[in-house]
């Protein structure tokens, strides 16, 4: 568990730096922001986040490309759900494809590049309580276009 959570939190932060040394002028703005927000004397505190929005776009931005697992922690369903018009039977387990929602050209523009620009408009919450999500689940869509899978897990179920 130590090793799981260790390790994607270290390769967020290569994928972070590694787009803000691909893009300096992100890296510019981030440093600007940086210093009229924390100022040269002053430790940097969780408090400061809130003053530094651009920051916080390059962040989830850097997440919305690299997503530390591709898929979210699976959920089984715990009743008879009804979902985008789909019968989502109890039982069923359920898988978010992060990484295919982060490349949906369908609900970002030019999902292969880094525009941190994009996210400042959006109220996103940094906690990941509220995260644009886009999910088609129609049939001209595979799993890994549209973000979701679904699965039927039984034992004996063919």
């Amino acid at each position: 568990m130590f090793l799981a959570s260790s390790e994607t939190t270290s390769s967020s932060v290569e994928w972070a730096m590694t787009d803000l040394l691909r893009h300096p002028e992100a890296m510019d703005k981030v440093k600007t922001e940086i210093s009229r927000v924390v100022g040269p004397n002053k430790k940097f505190e969780e408090s400061d986040i809130d003053n530094l929005p651009y920051m916080q776009a390059v962040i989830k931005e850097s997440l919305r490309l690299h997503p530390p697992a591709p898929f979210l922690i699976p959920r089984e369903k715990i009743h008879d759900t009804k979902f985008l018009g789909y019968d989502v039977p109890k039982g069923t387990q359920v898988l978010v494809n992060v990484w295919a929602i982060g490349r949906n050209a369908e609900c970002w523009d030019d999902p292969m590049s880094f525009k941190p620009k994009r996210l400042l408009s959006l109220k996103l919450d940094m906690k990941g309580q509220h995260y644009m999500c886009c999910l088609d689940f129609s049939p001209s869509h595979d799993a890994f276009r549209s973000g979701i899978v679904v699965s039927r897990i039984r034992m004996g179920a063919s």
